[in-house]
């Protein structure tokens, strides 16, 4: 009775295919994952001329400004002649936030991040966006007599130095009180990440920000997976420009 035995080369060629069968570089689809949420908000808002105010204190003045004491922002021109100077920019804007996530093979939600938990002590709109950080060149403003402009930009009032000119807090943002630019927490194959968010009331404003001046008014949001961002389902962010909208979205990892 004849035996075929397989060739050298046979052999060898299947050690290949079992090396690359069981390659470890290939992802495990049940590896925990880092998911991450980032918010942002957008608006229609006026544009102003900023400046430092700077006292020369010197007796007689020398014509030095030496004393910073002020910040000062007027209306800025329209470059095409409008009555108002406005553009679609960032804001700062507060907004409640639950982040879930119903892990593989169960019904139940997680609650891994939350502002609205009943009797849970923090502020629902504890959160909040960031500023606008765009600043351009504003024109010059000549001294009144002993006072001095200083540093001119231009800026909308989304940006920290509209806020500090009429006295409202310049605050740092935040994610459920986190000061980081996202939200991050692991999540694995199976599992359905569930959040919901809604805009904080347009009369809720700091004092010193005119309604008027910041309109429609959206949140945005979007999630990541493994640096990636994903397409999700339900009602997508942004927000309506409507008061107090919000959005509740779901994405299920693979």
């Amino acid at each position: 009775m004849r035996i075929v035995r397989p060739t050298l080369a046979v052999v060898m060629a299947l050690v290949v295919l079992v090396l690359v069968g069981c390659d470890t570089t290939q992802p495990d689809r049940d590896q925990t994952r880092l998911a991450s949420l980032t918010f942002a908000a957008q608006a229609i808002v006026d544009i102003y001329n900023c400046y430092e105010v700077w006292l020369d204190t010197s007796d007689p003045p020398d014509g030095t400004p030496d004393e910073r004491v002020a910040e000062y922002c007027e209306p800025a021109v329209p470059p095409d002649g409008a009555e108002v100077f406005r553009a679609q920019r960032p804001v700062p804007w507060r907004y409640s936030l639950s982040v879930s996530v119903i892990r593989a093979g169960s019904t139940t939600e997680e609650i891994v991040g939350s502002s609205i938990q009943p009797q849970d002590l923090i502020d629902d709109f504890v959160s909040m966006t960031d500023y606008d950080p765009t600043q351009d060149q504003a024109p010059a403003r000549p001294p009144a007599g002993t006072i001095y402009y200083q540093s001119p930009l231009q800026v909308s009032v989304g940006h920290p130095a509209f806020f500090a000119s009429v006295g409202a807090p310049v605050r740092t943002p935040n994610i459920l009180g986190q000061e980081t630019p996202s939200f991050d927490f692991e999540v694995n194959s199976g599992d359905t990440v569930i959040v919901r968010a809604r805009k904080q009331a347009v009369s809720e404003l700091p004092s010193g920000i005119n309604p008027d001046q910041i309109t429609e008014v959206q949140l945005d949001a979007k999630l990541f997976v493994e640096g990636v961002q994903v397409a999700t389902n339900g009602m997508k962010p942004p927000s309506s420009t409507a008061d107090k909208a919000g959005f509740s979205f779901s994405f299920t990892l693979q």
